[in-house]
């Protein structure tokens, strides 16, 4: 039953969305359907990252992306930036406990691949970092020719 009315849902904001779409001019329906394709890409992303990564390789991805994504507003100063998250929202994000999530962000530190202090991420081995995080940022679509 709850399935039903889920589904039911999804549908009239589906149709509430195209009504909204066919009301706006050509640059924000482009603008609007541009932004729906990029959340669903994100969204694909995740499901495999929370599904079929490692938890190591989980947090060295959300690393890289969130990175990839302040570096396009300025938010990256050399091989740092701030990511003001606890390590429970850490975990939330990537299914895991936060207690999960410290073992693992102290491993990383241990191995010298990054280290996570007062809100602030310092890339100390982007090379491992990058083999950890399997990143292939084009699902972000931050380049033209991506």
């Amino acid at each position: 039953m709850r399935t039903d009315r889920s589904i039911r849902s999804a549908l009239l904001r589906e149709s509430s969305d195209r009504a909204f779409t066919g009301r706006l001019g050509p640059r924000l329906r482009l603008c609007s359907l541009t932004t729906h394709a990029l959340d669903a890409a994100i969204f694909r992303e995740w499901s495999v990252n929370v599904g079929q990564r490692a938890a190591h390789n989980r947090l060295a991805h959300l690393i890289v992306e969130l990175r990839e994504r302040l570096r396009l507003i300025g938010g990256v100063t050399g091989d740092a930036f701030a990511m003001p998250l606890t390590q429970e929202q850490l975990g939330e994000a990537m299914g895991m406990t936060s207690v999960h999530t410290n073992r693992i962000l102290r491993q990383l530190r241990l191995d010298g691949v990054l280290e996570l202090q007062r809100g602030m991420v310092k890339i100390l081995n982007e090379t491992r970092l990058q083999d950890l995080a399997q990143f292939d940022g084009r699902y972000l679509h931050l380049s033209p020719a991506s």
